[in-house]
């Protein structure tokens, strides 16, 4: 007798549980959505940045002696390498180029900052874009507003 009321019971607890594990499965396929999602912004955000940089090309070096595809001062490279890193990569590596600004952009899209935003600071190193043209120190002319436009062109074709 204990074996068939140990059976009924299993069989009534299958379906009880049934709808929990339906919504469990469906909760974690959201969230592998919606990093899945991230990513996708972030690899358009990086494009973007590399084809106005350096048309992709790892091995750039800038007028104002920028270095890579993202065209990162070899200061800034250090200073992000080690916050996100915990040590100085090294800047000529692709894989350590296309790392340390993934993770740039993930830090700055967490802090919830635009695309807007994001193309300005990574041009000019502030947020603030408009009306910012000029002649940097090095003797490069820049155009933050035009750089911002074509950004988004970019970002919105991809």
């Amino acid at each position: 007798m204990k074996k068939t009321v140990i059976v009924l019971l299993m069989l009534i607890s299958i379906p009880l549980f049934a709808p929990v594990h339906n919504e469990l499965y469906y909760e974690i396929k959201k969230v592998d959505i919606n990093a899945l999602m991230r990513e996708r912004e972030i690899d358009r955000i990086l494009t973007a940045i590399k084809i106005i940089e350096s048309g992709g090309d790892y091995e750039a070096v800038g007028q104002s002696f920028e270095i890579g595809a993202y065209q990162f001062s070899p200061s800034t490279f250090e200073y992000y390498s080690i916050k996100f890193f915990g040590e100085v990569l090294d800047i000529s590596s692709p894989k350590n180029q296309d790392i340390v600004a993934r993770e740039k952009i993930r830090w700055l899209l967490d802090k919830g900052w635009d695309i807007e935003s994001i193309a300005s600071f990574w041009n000019c190193g502030s947020p603030e874009w408009e009306g910012k043209v000029g002649v940097n120190k090095h003797g490069v002319a820049y155009d933050v507003p035009s750089y911002v436009e074509k950004f988004k062109q970019i970002i919105e074709g991809t």
